[in-house]
């Protein structure tokens, strides 16, 4: 499955755009690239709360332009000729400067607060899914797996949020591309590399495997990395302070997943079946949580199913599991009733 990237904002109305004509060029095009990043259709209206803060944002123009409005000179009144009535209305210039200055901050406002908001994808339990990002690099995700950027993506940065596993294909630009994970983050220009960071397993920690190019790990907090080169990986654990090389790095077995394998050397039990769960959508309980920390190996190329998995975990590691009403459940055969 293939998400496209979203569709461009509607034109700019005559009167906004003539207005803008009249600003200095870098503030035009700022204004005119805020517009382009809003997508109403497929962010949804604001809330009540968020037309508030639009509210909030608009006012500072508005109240200048009716100050200004205030100082507009004024004849006096025996230059103002004999009083007519009329039941036609015509706005001062002042007026139609306020409405002009409400309609420009009602845009910069309305595009800010589409600009901010994240475009989320999230792969099915399942499924694996290929996401496009505006500037042509993809992501490919993991079950279960979601990455989100909002409409600044390519305005001097390229940021993404990671929350799960995807293997990306960055484009190569001057402007960096960072994925952000739940406690670091990875820069690059252009490469391909895959990162692993599920925040709730047992082992929670950001893994990165670099394919092609050179990427650059650091912790959230600091701007101090790891340099990985293809064929290179690192872990950066959820308490660590620093990333650490990992010297036994298989990009290959890293990737296993796109292909339905499972390729795990001494990875804690509870992760494997998390990784499980979320492919299959499937519920898999242990009888004893003391054997979700069990160090466990698993290799397999090519899944055929959740039953599979469970079966060669148990067979390798000296467990049992049998089917429950909500799925399996895996236990030592000591422990069986």
């Amino acid at each position: 499955m293939t998400y496209p990237t979203p569709s461009p904002a509607p034109p700019l109305p005559d009167d906004v755009r003539a207005a803008l004509a009249k600003e200095a060029p870098e503030v035009r095009h700022d204004l005119e690239r805020i517009w382009a990043q809003a997508r109403p259709s497929e962010v949804g209206m604001p809330s009540d709360d968020e037309w508030r803060a639009i509210g909030n944002a608009m006012r500072p123009a508005l109240e200048a332009a009716v100050r200004s409005d205030d100082r507009r000179p004024v004849a006096p009144a025996s230059d103002r000729g004999p009083r007519r009535s009329s039941l036609r209305l015509v706005p001062s210039a002042g007026v139609r400067g306020i409405a002009l200055a409400a309609c420009i901050a009602l845009l910069v406002a309305v595009g800010l607060f589409w600009w901010q908001q994240p475009v989320s994808v999230t792969a099915p339990a399942g499924e694996i899914v290929q996401v496009t990002l505006p500037d042509g690099s993809t992501v490919a995700l993991n079950s279960g797996s979601t990455v989100a950027y909002t409409g600044a993506y390519g305005s001097q940065r390229r940021d993404v949020r990671l929350v799960g596993e995807g293997y990306f294909n960055v484009v190569p630009d001057e402007d960096p591309f960072v994925v952000e994970t739940f406690n670091g983050a990875t820069t690059v220009l252009g490469t391909s590399f895959n990162v692993r960071a599920w925040p709730d397993d047992p082992d929670a920690a950001t893994t990165v495997s670099v394919v092609s190019g050179v990427v650059r790990l650091a912790p959230s907090d600091a701007n101090d990395g790891l340099t990985l080169r293809a064929g290179d990986a690192a872990i950066l654990t959820a308490t660590a302070d620093a990333p650490q090389a990992l010297d036994d790095a298989a990009p290959a077995n890293a990737l296993a997943w796109r292909d339905g394998g499972f390729k795990f050397t001494g990875v804690p039990l509870g992760t494997i079946l998390a990784e499980v769960e979320r492919r299959y959508d499937v519920q898999v309980d242990v009888t004893d949580p003391t054997l979700l920390d069990d160090p466990v190996v698993l290799l397999i190329e090519k899944s055929l199913g959740a039953e599979q998995i469970l079966r060669d975990i148990c067979e390798y590691n000296g467990y049992d599991y049998r089917a429950t009403d909500d799925g399996y459940e895996i236990y030592r055969p000591a422990d069986a009733e």
